[in-house]
């Protein structure tokens, strides 16, 4: 066989033949793709990194924050450059992460390839199903606080998440989302329209002079870094940084991929410079009385406060939604191996 051969010409990932014409449909553009990446990564974790910070300290928290920050953007480049050289190596038109694994593998272990697209799929539905458990549990806080706030209605949060159970089921039943994508948009308000809420009330306690209210950094000394609970920082700001399991399909579906290394620095330097900033504050503002979400601290009577939180609950349920279609693909991916083989030279 020659070196220039590619090969993987002509046959079947996941029972798809493969085509150079593949990307042809594919145009997202370089600010779509940024957007995508934003959207991936803001979610819950976002608003758990105020006790991220208060578990690491007010030094080390912001500081590592962008460590991991750059180490997840680091690894989300070195994913996308490795896809294109299989495919630009194989004349593959687009990999998913489990294809990846199996082409890569078949190089070098021509009878482990499946096993690898197997164990990725399996670690994939793993993550995905986790930030489905993590995001009920959340559901369940959330609504749970919003009827004892607003409406002085106390019940519990296991029981709101029982209730919740019915129309979750129903929409897992959507495999399609673009039957989603106007639930999506209305998502996307709800939680910029959070953020300033929520920003707000962290900049009402810096300068309110009500002792009772004001921010915990103008009361107390903050420790600068608490090695005790440093681990319990590093798994939330891991599971903050949930984009990467966008990169792939993002790049898949660019109109230049060869600008995703470029695109994706910019949007994760966005997201990194926001983790770092609303966590920080989050931790200055409420200091060790901050809890699993900071929304959870939010116990105002101001109007807005109150439509935060029913805005908030429409975000994370159509969040929730997305993760599941995602930890269903995964699944369904376990069901069906690729049954691509490198020919025998």
């Amino acid at each position: 066989m020659s070196e220039r051969q590619p090969l993987f010409v002509g046959i079947r990932l996941n029972g798809d033949p493969l085509s150079r014409d593949k990307r042809s449909d594919h145009n997202t553009t370089d600010l779509q793709t940024v957007m995508h990446i934003l959207k991936a990564n803001i979610g819950t974790g976002l608003l758990a990194l105020p006790q991220a910070v208060m578990n690491a300290g007010l030094i080390a928290g912001p500081l590592g924050l962008v460590v991991l920050g750059i180490i997840a953007s680091h690894c989300m480049m070195v994913l996308a450059d490795c896809s294109r050289a299989l495919c630009q190596r194989h004349e593959i038109s687009t990999l998913n992460y489990s294809e990846a694994a199996k082409v890569c593998t078949q190089e070098h272990f021509p009878r482990l390839g499946t096993v690898a697209s197997i164990v990725v799929n399996i670690f994939l539905s793993i993550t995905q199903f986790g930030f489905c458990c993590i995001y009920f549990v959340f559901m369940g806080q959330n609504i749970q606080q919003v009827f004892a706030t607003a409406f002085d209605i106390h019940i519990d949060c296991r029981v709101w998440m029982v209730i919740l159970l019915a129309p979750v089921i129903l929409f897992s039943w959507i495999r399609n989302l673009d039957t989603l994508a106007s639930f999506s948009s209305i998502a996307n308000v709800c939680i910029v329209f959070s953020l300033f809420v929520i920003l707000y009330e962290e900049l009402y306690r810096f300068t309110t002079s009500n002792e009772v209210d004001k921010a915990a950094v103008r009361t107390v000394s903050l420790p600068y870094i608490t090695p005790a609970t440093l681990p319990l920082f590093f798994g939330t700001a891991v599971y903050a940084y949930e984009g990467i399991g966008v990169a792939l399909p993002l790049e898949n579906k660019m109109k230049t991929p060869s600008h995703f290394n470029r695109v994706g620095w910019i949007a994760m330097s966005i997201v990194i410079v926001l983790y770092s900033v609303f966590g920080s504050l989050g931790y200055l503002a409420y200091g060790t009385a901050l809890k699993g979400s900071i929304t959870l601290n939010l116990e105002s009577d101001i109007t807005a406060t109150k439509i935060f939180f029913l805005l908030t609950k429409v975000f994370l349920l159509v969040r929730y939604i997305c993760y599941l279609h995602g930890a269903v693909l995964c699944s369904d991916g376990l069901h069906g191996a690729s049954t691509a083989q490198v020919p025998q030279t």
